[in-house]
């Protein structure tokens, strides 16, 4: 049994959702949703923003707002996850360690809320392993779909 395949909450951070909505997952997506409960966080939409300004994309904000708070479940941030984010930020500071504060707060969360980490680059979230994250890159999730679209 695979890690997805455990889990029933995913929290997806911006360069996963940028891959999801991209031309070659896009197809993908709708079985995503419907399979787990797929969480974002503001901070994620944010970066996600970002990607779009920076490849100068036109878009209405108010659209994506929208969109995302349609079909996605937006995670806010309360006082154990910042409080859990806080103690893994300052002791990884102590170990000369300093990760982006969206991606400790991601593995806040998912550690907190029990659960994986959906990532298009799973070297940046290693450093929390030791804090109990679980994560998985995104051809993960699209191969266990098309592997259980073969059976069916």
């Amino acid at each position: 049994m695979s890690l997805l395949q455990k889990y029933t909450n995913i929290l997806v951070d911006a360069p996963a959702l940028a891959l999801l909505h991209s031309r070659n997952y896009k197809k993908f997506l709708p079985i995503v949703l419907a399979k787990y409960n797929v969480y974002l966080t503001r901070l994620c939409i944010m970066e996600f923003l970002s990607l779009l300004n920076y490849y100068k994309y036109n878009y209405d904000y108010r659209a994506i707002f929208k969109y995302f708070n349609k079909f996605y479940k937006v995670k806010q941030l309360d006082d154990e996850i910042i409080h859990r984010a806080a103690v893994i930020y300052s002791d990884l500071m102590k170990r000369n360690i300093f990760p982006s504060i969206i991606d400790v707060i991601h593995a806040a969360i998912s550690i907190e809320e029990n659960m994986i980490l959906l990532t298009t680059d799973t070297q940046r979230y290693e450093v929390f392993l030791k804090y109990g994250i679980v994560y998985s890159h995104v051809d993960d999730i699209i191969s266990l779909i098309k592997a259980e679209a073969s059976r069916a």
